[in-house]
């Protein structure tokens, strides 16, 4: 297993980045929540290695608890690869592990390819386990969190996709308003 990579970031592309490391581009795909944090040069990214009868490919991710989340979510029956990428597309580990313990179907149906089925099965299939790992005490949600659920809920209604919103919801100050921030969001959108 290739557990990270940390290198120069050569190319960006729409669902991948290629990091050099020791003259070898190395091409890692990544969700768009996490593709649209790239804005330097040098990178950390946690891999995951997916084996294929035709090739090997790397899954990356910014933060070692979406890499975790990735794995776990492959387990669930129907969830694959492109799903599992999908649905950190929108929603961080976090938000997922709370959504699954507090049995929260509506916004995991939100994510692509989630269906009322799929998102029962993460829960029965799931929530024990994330309990166990994560405890109850991972549910106190972070400062702004709720703002932020909000203004991505609202955004995902106006048809935009999480790497858009996650680009757009950037450094805002989750202190303001819902409208103030859908201002915002929106204006950062448009241009």
């Amino acid at each position: 297993m290739i557990a990270f990579i940390r290198g120069k970031i050569v190319e960006i592309g729409q669902d991948h980045v290629v990091i050099d490391k020791a003259g070898i581009g190395l091409q890692v795909y990544l969700n768009q929540r996490d593709l649209a944090g790239f804005d330097e040069e040098e990178a950390t990214i946690f891999t995951e290695l997916i084996v294929r009868e035709e090739e090997l490919s790397l899954y990356g991710f910014l933060e070692p608890m979406d890499r975790e989340i990735f794995q776990r979510l492959q387990r669930v029956s129907g969830i694959g690869v492109k799903t599992a990428l999908g649905i950190l597309s929108i929603y961080s580990g976090q938000e997922i592990i709370n959504f699954i313990i507090e049995e929260n179907q509506v916004l995991l149906t939100k994510a692509p390819g989630i269906g009322k089925k799929t998102a029962s099965r993460m829960i029965l299939e799931l929530k024990d386990s994330f309990i166990k790992d994560y405890g109850l005490m991972d549910l106190v949600k972070d400062e702004g969190s709720e703002a932020r659920q909000e203004l991505h809920e609202a955004l995902l209604s106006l048809g935009y996709g999480g790497g858009e919103i996650a680009r757009a919801s950037k450094e805002l100050d989750l202190e303001l308003p819902l409208e103030q921030l859908l201002r915002l969001a929106l204006s950062r959108l448009v241009k």
